[in-house]
């Protein structure tokens, strides 16, 4: 085993030691939860689309969303296909079924980081307060803790996950202001 590995697997260990406690268990699975299948991030997305003055909001969190899964999901998780970390450390306690997938990067990460930070980034752009961008942020830093507590991942997954989700935002973002100049232009002409 790689001394990256080993010392993702030693620090995995630390966080759980420090933080894990009977009566937050289940807090932390309650919390992990909302990031099952990204179906929060989903069902966000949808409740957005739905309404007129929250539509472009919701189109374009959902459109990073799908990035973020497209490469987290799709592409990285069967290429890399990392082990576990409790298959490769007897230190960590799996708190949690297994999912019964890659570890790297970590889904639940990757869809809370990439709805979320849309979500930021785009809320005073279509009419919103950003405290709602970061109350959204918030929630994916918990899910993203809640990954590391339950020993689902190894830190390196999560982070991988938060870089995935972050970067899929920043695209769609981009984009789309891009767009949005390009349509100004040709309507300017």
């Amino acid at each position: 085993m790689n001394s990256f590995v080993q010392a993702d697997g030693q620090l995995l260990i630390a966080i759980q030691n420090l933080l894990v406690h009977d009566a937050l268990t289940p807090i932390m699975r309650a919390i992990t939860m909302l990031g099952e299948v990204g179906i929060f991030w989903i069902a966000l997305c949808a409740v957005l689309t739905m309404f007129r003055k929250t539509r472009k909001l919701g189109l374009l969190a959902a459109l990073s969303l799908l990035i973020g899964f497209l490469v987290c999901n799709v592409w990285l998780k069967p290429m890399i296909d990392r082990a576990r970390p409790w298959e490769l450390f007897e230190g960590v306690r799996r708190l949690a079924p297994d999912p019964g997938d890659a570890s790297f990067p970590s889904g639940h990460t990757t869809s809370s980081f990439a709805t979320a930070m849309a979500v930021y980034l785009n809320c005073v752009r279509c009419g919103f307060k950003r405290s709602y961008g970061v109350a959204a942020l918030t929630l994916a830093g918990l899910i993203a803790l809640s990954r590391l507590y339950l020993g689902m991942h190894f830190p390196s997954d999560v982070l991988g996950g938060i870089a995935i989700g972050i970067a899929s935002a920043f695209i769609v973002y981009y984009v789309s202001l891009w767009n949005e100049r390009r349509a100004r232009y040709e309507v300017s002409d």
